[in-house]
């Protein structure tokens, strides 16, 4: 028997098999259903695991920047403490040195040590002192100013090698 007219007639077996032709359909359909409900399952658990695995790696990474963080602000202060040691050392040398001078200084007796003679002496040391002030600064200006040529040098360049590689 056909259930529709025209070229889309389908043949159907209902008047001549009855409801098991309809207890079959409905067993295919609910196969195809419950294979559909798996593979969504499936999809679900497989997206659930790539979530997992994407925000498991980022967590990963934060620790990895985070350990890397923890050691550069340890060798940081490993490094401060040891200058720290210096310095104190070096004050304790500068001590220890000013007390001796003072503990064997020779006693003048005569008019070579004049008040003027003491000033001169003072001001000799004030005067190496802002030279060697004033040394270090020019050294700092330079290094900088070398570093800025070295920058632009380096800017430079790659904008002439991106050129290059633009017009290739």
């Amino acid at each position: 028997m056909m259930n529709a007219q025209g070229p889309y007639a389908v043949y159907s077996h209902m008047k001549k098999q009855g409801e098991h032709a309809y207890q079959g359909e409905r067993k295919t359909r609910k196969a195809a259903y419950n294979r559909f409900e798996d593979d969504l399952r499936n999809l679900q658990s497989e997206r659930e695991a790539q979530r997992d695995q994407f925000f498991g790696n980022i967590k990963e990474e934060q620790m990895l920047v985070q350990a890397q963080r923890q050691f550069q602000l340890q060798t940081n202060k490993q490094n401060q403490d040891y200058i720290l040691g210096q310095i104190a050392e070096e004050q304790e040398k500068r001590r220890a040195r000013r007390e001796e001078e003072v503990a064997y200084k020779k006693p003048h007796f005569g008019p070579e040590e004049t008040h003027d003679v003491v000033e001169d002496m003072t001001y000799e040391e004030r005067l190496k002192k802002h030279t060697t002030l004033n040394n270090l600064k020019a050294q700092i200006k330079h290094r900088e100013e070398s570093k800025a040529a070295n920058d632009a040098a380096e800017k430079q360049c790659d904008r002439e090698n991106l050129d290059r590689f633009m017009e290739v």
